[in-house]
């Protein structure tokens, strides 16, 4: 029974201390975003970027504005490129990848290709705009949180030009606003 009280407070001390540092912990999280699995944000970035350049291609014949043709071009060679190196980090991790659109992408794909000039410019680049601020935050998130030291590299490197890919769908956007 002595053993058991003497014992008592320093039980209780950690105890406490137990639970201050998983509530500073909690508090930390709250503000870093989740950790992704490498396999996932590869997964996900490839069928993002997959149906990226998909959706560019059908905008580069089918756009009105020289612009927005420039850009869909632009976004087919980027994303192109981007998707040849995650398929390299992805070999390292044996990961296979699956080349189809997304059920939602087919359904973007099939919306657009109906529209022709203005219509189809302003929709088009509002779901630019869409996609890349998706594509932002997983690129952001896996930088930050991604285990393999070659795919969080790559996903940190290639955030800053997804994030000038935003900028410009904006900027043109607004631009075909301004000439209505």
């Amino acid at each position: 029974m002595r053993s058991v009280n003497k014992c008592l407070p320093l039980a209780l001390a950690a105890g406490a201390l137990v639970m201050c540092l998983t509530a500073a912990r909690a508090d930390m999280d709250a503000n870093e975003p989740e950790p992704i699995l490498d396999t996932e944000f590869l997964a996900q970035a490839i069928t993002s970027g997959y149906g990226e350049v998909q959706l560019s291609e059908l905008a580069a014949k089918q756009a009105g504005d020289n612009k927005v043709k420039a850009f869909a071009q632009k976004l087919v060679n980027d994303h192109a490129a981007m998707n040849d190196k995650l398929v390299d980090a992805g070999r390292g991790l044996k990961f296979g990848f699956d080349f189809e659109l997304a059920k939602e992408t087919r359904a973007t794909y099939d919306r657009l290709s109906r529209l022709r000039g203005a219509e189809f410019d302003r929709k088009y680049l509002k779901q630019m705009i869409d996609n890349h601020e998706k594509a932002v935050t997983l690129f952001e998130r896996e930088a930050k949180t991604g285990i393999n030291a070659d795919v969080k590299r790559f996903a940190g490197q290639n955030a800053s030009k997804i994030k000038d890919h935003l900028k410009e769908a904006h900027d043109l956007l607004d631009g075909l606003r301004d000439k209505s």
